[in-house]
């Protein structure tokens, strides 16, 4: 990524809050509520808690290294070898998390639209249209975020207004769901939700205020994440909502907005169709970089295509939708809270200690001499 590359404050927030939507309106609520049970809504809460307490730390901790991504820290720690373990571990990440992310959109997408389209031929037109937007660059994918964003604003809020009077109250009952141990130790592994929280570190040699952004893309995140619980629990009672492999395209299905104003669901589409290939363009794209980053490559548009090849082919191979949910699942609970909080955290840590120590050691120096 070039060092001259400068991305907005809004178009960083836009679109790491909109990213963070995606894990929501795929098969994450399906997860939460077989773990959690009716407690669903308010183990969300819960969560975010945590996640911002760690958020608050990693950009605290920051402070020092604002001018450097999290595998330039790696590398300050740790030289080329801790910076090597670092970029391979988010090269898999998210290669793995681009591959179930397609598999998983093009098999609803054949499954609520087109029906009648063979597999292959979706995965290799969508495949395309991402491999050119990363071509594009990395800018022009913050923009398209944050264009896209405002309008599934208002495409949420139209879905929570339409929906909200057929909740439930009784639907969140027991308060805690499935047992109070239960709840609060799977707080940490559901974390994932909050997936942006790892694309800030990526972002923030190229954004003014790397703070303000983080925090902001967490509420915006949070603001899609809390209603979109509560309507899940509130209008599909436990555990009939586990049985649905796309239950936020299945709230959409109840919006009836008058004689006049029917199949708003087709909106949804759109908006979950934008999303998606914002998230995916990104994730393709720190895929190259990071890649390139490793080795130490001067960067080049020719690994592009390889890469989006490479992650179109193992979509392609996942055909089974019950072992794209439990690969997503294993992912989502016990890999992803390690890449987003657990490396950064620690990294950053041993980080601030060693710069520290320098800072004490150069002044015994200058003292002595």
């Amino acid at each position: 990524m070039s060092k001259n590359l400068k991305i907005g404050t809004w178009e960083a927030i836009a679109t790491i809050g909109c990213i963070s939507l995606i894990p929501t309106l795929l098969t994450i609520p399906t997860f939460t509520v077989e773990t959690i049970g009716t407690a669903t809504f308010l183990h969300s809460i819960y969560t975010s808690i945590i996640t911002f307490i760690f958020l608050a730390i990693i950009l605290a901790l920051y402070k020092n290294f604002a001018n450097m991504d999290i595998f330039d820290v790696a590398n300050y720690v740790g030289g080329k070898p801790l910076l090597l373990i670092f970029c391979i571990i988010a090269v898999l990440y998210l290669l793995v998390s681009f591959v179930l992310t397609f598999s998983e959109f093009i098999q609803n997408l054949q499954n609520v639209l087109l029906q009648n389209a063979p597999q292959e031929y979706i995965s290799i037109i969508f495949g395309v249209v991402i491999t050119i937007s990363v071509f594009l660059g990395i800018r022009g994918i913050f923009r398209t975020g944050s264009i896209i964003t405002p309008l599934i604003v208002v495409g949420f809020l139209l879905v929570f207004f339409s929906l909200q009077k057929d909740v439930d109250l009784t639907n969140f009952f027991p308060v805690f769901g499935n047992g109070v141990s239960k709840f609060f130790v799977e707080g940490f592994n559901h974390v994932g939700k909050y997936e942006g929280v790892f694309f800030i570190l990526l972002i923030t040699p190229f954004v003014k205020d790397y703070k303000k952004i983080g925090y902001f893309s967490f509420f915006l995140a949070t603001f899609f994440i809390i209603p979109s619980l509560f309507l899940l629990v509130g209008i599909f009672p436990y555990p009939s909502i586990t049985e649905n492999y796309f239950p936020i395209f299945e709230l959409t299905r109840l919006i009836n907005l008058g004689r006049f104003i029917q199949r708003v669901e087709s909106i949804f589409i759109l908006l979950w169709l934008l999303a998606t290939f914002i998230y995916l363009s990104l994730a393709l794209s720190f895929i190259v970089e990071i890649f390139q980053k490793m080795f130490n490559i001067k960067y080049s548009h020719r690994l592009i295509p390889v890469f989006s090849t490479i992650a179109v082919c193992l979509s392609c191979m996942l055909t089974s939708h019950d072992l794209i949910l439990k690969i997503r699942y294993f992912v989502f609970s016990n890999i992803t809270p390690i890449v987003i909080i657990v490396n950064p955290l620690i990294l950053l840590i041993v980080a601030r200690i060693k710069r520290r120590y320098k800072c004490k050691k150069l002044i015994v120096q200058n003292s002595s001499s």
